[in-house]
C-alpha cells in the first residue's frame, strides 16, 4: 500500500510539472504560479523552525535576501554558473543562521525572536548600503536567467515562464519530499519533542540546543535557495523586498496554512499569494481582506487550514457506524 501511494504521488507530481505548462499559456497566470512556488519554499523552510521546532524566527526575509544577493553576485561578479550559485546561496544563508543561532539558543524565551528581528534589520541595512556588492538603494539589475541546459539535441532555455515554472516547482516538490521524510524521522520527532516540552526532551537525552540550531539552519537554507530562484526569475533584486513586513507575511503563510504540517505552508502560500492578486482592483480593500483572513483563521482555525482538514478527515474516517433505530423485542 505505501508503495502504491508513493507511485501515485510521483505520477501526480509529474502530471503537474508537465500538464501546467502545456495547458496554461497566460504569462500572468504562470507568473503567479511561479511566485506561489517560491513563497511555498520559503514557508516550508520557516515551518521547520516555527512549526516543528516551535521557535519564533523573524529573520526569514533576511535569509531570502541573502540567498538572492549571493546568487546574483556569484553569477554576475564572480562568473560561476547559476547551478552552482543556487546551492551556495542556500549554504551562505545556512552559515549565517548558524552564527546567529549559537548565541540566541543559549537562552530561552523570546530571545531568538529579538535576535532574528535584529538580524533582519541589520541585513536590511547591509543590503541598502553595501553598494559595491548589493547596488545599494538601486539594487542589482540585469541578473541573467539560469544558463541553458542541453539534453541531446534539446536546448532548455529558462527564460521561458513555462520552463521556469517546472524548475521552481521541481525544487519545491523535492524540498517538500525532504520535509515529509524529515518529519517522520528521529530528527523530526526530536524537533517536535523540543517544541512540546524542552525539559522533558532534555530528560529523554535529546540535544535541545543542537536540534533548535539544526532546524534554524535548515530553515535558512530553504530561504537562501528560494532567494536564488527569485533573483534569477525577476532578474532584479532590491533591499525593499526583504523587509520585516515580508518576514511577517511569510509567518502568516505558515500559520494560515497550518504550522507543523507538511503541506500547510503550500496551502498558506497559495492562499495569501492569490488573495492580493484577486483583490488588485483596490489595494486598501486588499489589505483589509488579507488581514481579516489571517485573523479569522487564527481565531477559528488555530491549527490552520490543513489542520482543520485533517480534523474533519479524521472524524469521517473514524466515525462510528450509524446504529439502526430498529430494536428486536425479546420474549419473556
Amino acid at each position: 500500500m505505501p508503495r502504491i501511494r508513493g507511485w501515485s504521488q510521483l505520477i501526480l507530481v509529474v502530471a503537474v510539472l508537465i500538464g501546467v505548462p502545456m495547458f496554461i499559456n497566460s504569462a500572468y497566470h504562470l507568473h503567479v504560479l511561479i511566485m506561489i512556488g517560491i513563497y511555498a519554499i520559503l514557508a516550508a523552510g520557516l515551518n521547520l523552525i516555527v512549526g516543528y521546532a516551535g521557535q519564533l524566527s523573524i529573520a526569514h526575509a533576511a535569509f531570502f535576501g541573502v540567498g538572492a544577493y549571493t546568487a546574483a553576485v556569484l553569477v554576475m561578479k564572480v562568473g560561476i554558473s547559476f547551478w552552482l550559485a543556487l546551492p551556495l546561496a542556500g549554504i551562505m544563508a545556512g552559515v549565517l543562521a548558524y552564527l546567529i543561532g549559537l548565541p540566541a539558543f543559549r537562552t530561552s524565551g523570546i530571545f531568538l525572536s529579538l535576535v532574528t528581528m535584529g538580524f533582519g534589520g541589520l541585513a536590511q541595512f547591509v543590503f541598502h548600503n553595501a553598494r559595491p556588492l548589493t547596488g545599494g538603494p538601486d539594487g542589482i539589475t540585469g541578473i541573467p536567467f539560469p544558463s541553458a541546459i542541453s539534453i541531446g539535441s534539446i536546448n532548455i532555455q529558462f527564460g521561458m515562464k513555462q520552463v521556469y515554472f517546472v524548475l521552481v516547482w521541481a525544487v519545491l516538490f523535492f524540498l517538500y519530499y525532504f520535509v515529509r521524510n524529515l518529519a517522520h524521522s528521529r530528527i523530526g520527532e526530536a524537533f517536535v519533542a523540543v517544541r512540546e516540552d524542552e525539559d522533558l526532551a532534555r530528560a529523554l537525552g535529546i540535544n535541545v540546543m543542537g536540534n533548535k540550531l539544526l532546524a534554524l539552519v535548515l530553515s535558512a537554507i530553504f530561504g537562501g535557495v528560494a532567494g536564488g530562484l527569485y533573483a534569477h526569475y525577476m532578474t532584479y533584486v532590491s533591499s525593499e523586498i526583504f523587509t520585516i513586513d515580508k518576514a511577517i507575511q511569510l509567518l502568516a503563510m505558515v500559520i494560515v496554512g497550518g504550522a507543523g504540517t507538511v503541506w500547510g505552508p503550500l496551502v498558506g502560500a497559495a492562499l495569501l499569494t492569490l488573495l492580493p492578486e484577486v483583490m488588485r482592483f483596490s489595494e486598501d480593500i486588499s489589505m483589509i481582506v488579507y488581514g481579516l483572513v489571517v485573523v479569522m483563521v487564527v481565531i477559528f482555525m488555530p491549527n490552520g487550514i490543513t489542520g482543520l482538514y485533517e480534523q474533519i478527515r479524521s472524524r469521517i474516517v473514524h466515525r462510528p457506524p450509524v446504529q439502526s433505530g430498529m430494536t428486536v423485542e425479546r420474549d419473556g
